[in-house]
């Protein structure tokens, strides 16, 4: 009975606390304003916070925002996503932590590339993805077949 109790405590606590970040994360992204103080810019006039959680929803949402652009909103969703899982009593495993940073880094690849050469979209992946355009480009300039590339890393994202 007393590891049937613990069982349930550990689901909850961590039920809980990937909820809270998820949500936190969430709320950080959707309050973001651009003219709050932030990690890569700070001006001492503006001692007001338009972010939900202040200093530190700013701090938190313009640096996801910066680095990762709009492929951030995956971050608050992915650590829903499993706190649901959790309540319906699905197991996770160590890899379905580890895939947030592989389908972060291909997302902002694919989120670069394929709306500059095929259609507009007012998504973006930030400076990663900036920079994995760069690489793309360089490395992939003249191959012929780097169509392909981008469709394997669809399918395995």
């Amino acid at each position: 009975m007393i590891t049937k109790l613990k069982e349930n405590l550990k689901k909850a606590t961590l039920f809980l606390t990937l909820l809270t970040i998820g949500l936190f994360i969430f709320l950080s992204l959707f309050s973001y304003n651009k003219n709050d103080n932030s990690l890569f810019s700070y001006n001492s006039l503006n001692l007001e916070n338009h972010n939900y959680f202040g200093v530190l929803g700013s701090i938190i949402s313009s640096s996801l925002l910066d680095i990762f652009g709009k492929v951030s909103y995956l971050i608050p969703i992915f650590f829903i996503f499993h706190s649901l899982r959790i309540i319906f009593n699905e197991k996770i495993n160590w890899y379905n932590f580890f895939s947030l940073p592989f389908l972060l880094i291909a997302s902002c690849l694919i989120l670069e590339i394929i709306p500059e050469n095929y259609f507009n979209l007012f998504l973006n992946g930030g400076l990663l993805g900036r920079g994995l355009e760069n690489y793309h480009n360089y490395f992939l300039k003249d191959f012929e077949y780097k169509i392909y590339i981008l469709v394997a890393i669809i399918i395995l994202n």
